[in-house]
């Protein structure tokens, strides 16, 4: 989940951040990224092209990082309330390194601020080939 995600009045930009860590130590992440919502915000239906960076590591395997690019659409089946969203992204496209990450995520509203979800990732690079899954608790201020 983005430690940091800002939305700036009703404009269709976002700017988010996020760093993860397994408790193993097994593997470290950033990303930051914009996304461009081509739909009004609170919509159905939402479709958002991002740009961003990220950055992979795996001790002993080696480091990915580069620019990233790729979409999510977002289907709201109720808005502000429950959605579900999918996104595609390649990081370092067109190098040696080119990673690939499919994302679903289903999420639900508790209240205003707390939010439950769940979370499934498809990721494929030239150091691996795996999948995770998570449960979000995501707490806005």
């Amino acid at each position: 989940m983005p430690v940091l995600r800002m939305c700036f009045g009703r404009s269709p930009v976002t700017l988010s951040a996020r760093y993860q860590a397994a408790f193993s130590g097994r593997e470290s992440g950033f990303d930051a990224n914009v996304r461009y919502y081509l739909l009004p915000l609170g919509s159905y239906f939402n479709l958002a092209p991002q740009v961003g960076w990220r950055s992979l590591d795996r001790p002993g395997q080696g480091t990915i990082s580069g620019v990233e690019l790729g979409v999510q659409a977002i289907f709201s089946l109720s808005p502000k309330s429950a959605d579900v969203r999918l996104s595609h992204t390649l990081t370092a496209p067109n190098s040696s390194q080119e990673t690939s990450i499919t994302t679903l995520a289903v999420s639900y509203a508790l209240t205003a601020e707390l939010r439950l979800g769940s979370r499934l990732e498809w990721r494929r690079s030239p150091l691996f080939d795996d999948y995770r899954v998570g449960i979000l608790l995501d707490f806005a201020l």
